[in-house]
């Protein structure tokens, strides 16, 4: 699945932010990943972004 320009441009936005790389993920693809140990690293490393 590739990214559509608009999550690209929000990703290096992110980036610039935060100073450091971002991944962009949908969580329910995530809760549904068949690897225990890669779903569990993901979710435990979530920081959850809220706009106003």
């Amino acid at each position: 699945m590739s990214l559509s320009q608009h999550e690209i441009q929000l990703a290096e936005e992110l980036e610039s932010v935060f100073g450091r790389h971002v991944d962009l993920l949908v969580r329910d693809t995530v809760e549904r990943d068949e690897n225990p140990i890669r779903r569990e690293s993901i979710l435990s490393a979530v920081e959850p972004l809220y706009a106003a």
